[in-house]
């Protein structure tokens, strides 16, 4: 009879999990292009894709090359991810729940930078544009990875995940419809040579049960009580 009792409520419990369970509205490897080049970097900054190359990388990945917006000591862009040009279309973080989860590592070269992973930043932005275009606002998130903060240099890959829900918003920011993703941040060697590598990214949103269920589940382990004190 326990026995039965116990992979009854196991089952029950396997129900509960699954509707826990998270639902994805991104997952983007970030190993090659998608859609109509949806991922890219302005402002002459160079992106490539690195295929894998077991043991040392198991997975592909974005690299961008950081030529700076304005000269040296000035800011990189990239890379963006457009959720319209990868036929994803406009992703809904309305739910609190909503996390983004991303691997990230920054390359600064020891000759030609001279304070190298002293400052070593990547920034998170999101942004809401309409159909035709036209930028309405955007969610910041600020820096999401530093080296200077405790994060891997080059070649360790950093596991980061962001609570979207979180964030200073500006203009008219839908959360609603998310449109277009960015990372950034500052670069102050002004060479091209270092960079930032992106792999494995996912949003998704944290399913959480409907009453109904956690009512079941209440009812039916109550049920099992007496059979157990019976037993006993």
């Amino acid at each position: 009879m326990i026995r039965t009792i116990l992979a009854i409520g196991a089952v029950m419990l396997v129900c509960v999990a699954a509707q826990l369970s998270a639902a994805t509205l991104v997952d983007i490897p970030m190993d090659q292009q998608i859609g109509s080049n949806a991922i890219y970097a302005p402002y002459g900054a160079v992106l490539t894709f690195q295929p894998a190359n077991p043991p040392t990388e198991p997975e592909g990945f974005t690299r961008t090359a950081l030529v700076q917006n304005g000269g040296a000591g000035s800011w990189y862009y990239g890379p963006y991810v457009d959720f319209l040009l990868a036929g994803i279309g406009p992703v809904d973080i309305s739910d609190p729940t909503t996390a983004l989860d991303v691997d990230l590592r920054y390359f600064q070269d020891p000759v030609t930078n001279s304070n190298p992973y002293a400052d070593a930043p990547i920034f998170l932005r999101l942004y809401t544009f309409d159909n035709s275009g036209n930028l309405l606002g955007y969610r910041d998130f600020g820096i999401i990875y530093a080296t200077q903060s405790g994060d891997a240099p080059y070649p360790t890959w950093t596991h980061k995940t962001v609570l979207l829900s979180g964030g200073t918003t500006s203009g008219s920011f839908d959360p609603t419809r998310v449109t277009r993703l960015r990372f950034y941040g500052t670069d102050w060697s002004g060479t091209g040579d270092d960079f930032v590598d992106v792999k494995n990214l996912v949003i998704s949103t944290a399913e959480i049960p409907e009453p109904g269920s956690l009512l079941a589940l209440g009812i039916g382990i109550a049920s099992f009580v007496p059979f157990l004190r019976r037993r006993r």
